[in-house]
């Protein structure tokens, strides 16, 4: 009895909280005078500059993605196959890009090279130019950003790939071809699946940003959505704009499920052998070079400018003293929504890979949705959703609403992270405690629970780190009066990035990573189940 109540309860709350909003949001935009109809969509839709928004999402995605994949693969060669100097170092930094949000780099890029960037400043007057040589804003500067804040996902995921490679395979053929070319003919192509789920990554991540394309100025979907709801207060014109995007980032997620179901995993048996590592002899340099390059853009650079802005006292003091409600609210926020994802993550993942329950593979689709949904249209289908009288009121005039959007934005990462962990341990113990009589009840709190702790353990990590960064969803649904550290630090970008501004991106970057790097032991274990869409990584680099 307590099994099923637990079971119906997880199913009943996951759909409530993560996918009814989308489903009350476009039932609704379909209603015109009390009648079904598609006028709203057909009126917005047919507009010509549908076609710019198209463009422009799809240039900045695709672009992104190319970028992303002729940096990343270079990189997680150099990483895992080589005796380039430093590759531990640069395997922990690679991480980091994902760690911090992509509208912080874009604000330290804005100090760069905005129209008063330090930079463009500096050029200004060694070239003795009236105006800047560079910018930030538009087109370019979007995919400038959002490659480097998304390349690690090519990166780790190849590296991933080459290293749970048989290398007994590649030495077969150095038998009969060179070394480059054993890499470019054997190793490359047998982790093509796994460049293309890092490249998947890459794409749906870019399309739906919200933060980089709002800094810089460029119009895109997630945009545009925000507009008509925030600035127009017309619901069904955001709801229709959404639809392109929706169709967009699920026909992606549905190519991704296609490409890691098929992808051939490697189990590490007790005969693995390391793989071989390739001298670059002098070459080496160069690619530490072009290491360290992309390294300093995506985090050394950005980092560095933000603290050298924000680098006096008094800019922290004032950060604190003016943010220090928003602060309490993301760690406090951040930290409840990790805790509701956990629980919930937990038991859909059982349902999932250790039952026999009816319908529990679309159970495993529907725990995907969400992760396709861009954060500004799950906003609108809160509101939608949530924006009625008592008792609903105290949901959506509270932070409440702050915690469902996170819960309903990340959940997939925890549902993936603990189905990583189910995958990996061997269900006989779970099956000689049925055998032997123990209560559903005790053989989870007694042998799942604990067997599965480090993955608990990295499902929150994970999920806690994804919540305090969240822009897209948070920035709509805050009630008036209340809001959490990113809202404040994007809403303060209006009135110009200064010293405050950085401090206040300095201190979300120091919250965001302080976890990490305090229980570094597990990073390596929570970068892997973040990116493989099936957790099925058997060994860590």
């Amino acid at each position: 009895m307590l099994k099923r109540f637990i079971f119906i309860g997880t199913i009943i709350s996951f759909i409530i909280i993560a996918l009814l909003p989308i489903l009350w949001m476009f039932s609704n935009s379909l209603v015109v005078d009390g009648k079904l109809s598609l006028r709203n969509y057909w009126q917005v839709l047919s507009e010509a500059r549908q076609f710019i928004l198209l463009k422009n999402s799809l240039l900045v995605a695709g672009l992104s993605t190319f970028l992303a994949i002729l940096i990343g693969v270079p990189i997680a060669l150099f990483i895992s196959r080589t005796n380039m100097p430093l590759r531990g170092v640069f395997t922990a930094l690679c991480v980091v890009p994902l760690l911090v949000p992509p509208y912080i780099n874009a604000i330290a890029w804005i100090h760069l090279l905005g129209q008063r960037g330090v930079l463009n400043i500096f050029l200004m007057r060694m070239l003795g130019l009236e105006e800047p040589l560079l910018t930030i804003y538009g087109i370019w500067g979007v995919i400038f950003v959002l490659t480097l804040s998304y390349f690690p996902f090519v990166t780790l995921l190849t590296a991933s790939g080459l290293i749970t490679i048989d290398p007994k395979l590649e030495e077969a053929g150095r038998l009969y071809i060179s070394e480059f070319k054993v890499l470019r003919r054997i190793s490359l192509k047998l982790v093509i699946p796994s460049i293309l789920s890092g490249a998947l990554f890459v794409f749906i991540f870019a399309i739906a940003n919200f933060g980089v394309p709002a800094l810089l100025r460029l119009h895109v979907y997630p945009i545009e959505v925000f507009s008509q709801f925030s600035a127009f207060f017309n619901f069904q014109a955001a709801t229709a704009t959404a639809l392109p995007l929706v169709v967009i980032t699920l026909g992606v997620v549905f190519l991704q499920r296609l490409y890691m179901k098929r992808r051939a995993y490697m189990t590490v048996s007790s005969d693995w052998s390391q793989p071989r590592i390739v001298n670059l002899g002098n070459w080496r340099w160069l690619a530490f070079i072009f290491c360290l390059l992309i390294i300093s853009l995506s985090v050394i650079l950005p980092v560095g400018v933000l603290i050298h802005r924000s680098a006096s006292l008094e800019a922290y003091r004032t950060a604190f003293d003016t943010a220090k409600g928003e602060i309490a609210n993301s760690l406090w926020f951040s930290g409840l929504g990790a805790t509701m994802m956990v629980a919930l993550g937990l038991v859909i993942a059982y349902i999932v890979e250790r039952t026999k329950v009816r319908g529990r593979g679309i159970l495993d689709i529907s725990s995907i949705l969400p992760y396709a949904i861009p954060g500004t249209v799950l906003g609108v289908g809160l509101i939608s959703l949530w924006n009625r009288p008592v008792p609903f009121s105290y949901i959506y005039s509270t932070l409440a609403i702050v915690v469902l959007a996170y819960v309903a934005r990340f959940i997939p990462f925890s549902v993936k992270a603990l189905s990583s962990s189910f995958r990996q341990l061997d269900s006989s113990l779970e099956e000689a405690a049925v055998v032997s009589g123990i209560s559903w009840r005790r053989t989870m709190t007694g042998i799942v629970i604990p067997l599965v702790k480090q993955g608990l353990f990295t499902a929150w990590l994970l999920a806690f780190v994804l919540c305090m960064g969240e822009l897209a969803a948070s920035i709509l649904v805050c009630p008036a009066g209340s809001t959490t550290l990113p809202v404040r630090i994007f809403t303060l970008m209006h009135y110009g990035p200064d010293k405050l501004v950085a401090a206040l991106c300095v201190i979300l970057i120091s919250i965001i990573l302080l976890p990490i790097v305090i229980f570094g032991r597990m990073m390596r274990k929570t970068v892997e189940v973040f990116l493989d869409g099936t957790g099925r990584i058997e060994k860590c680099y």
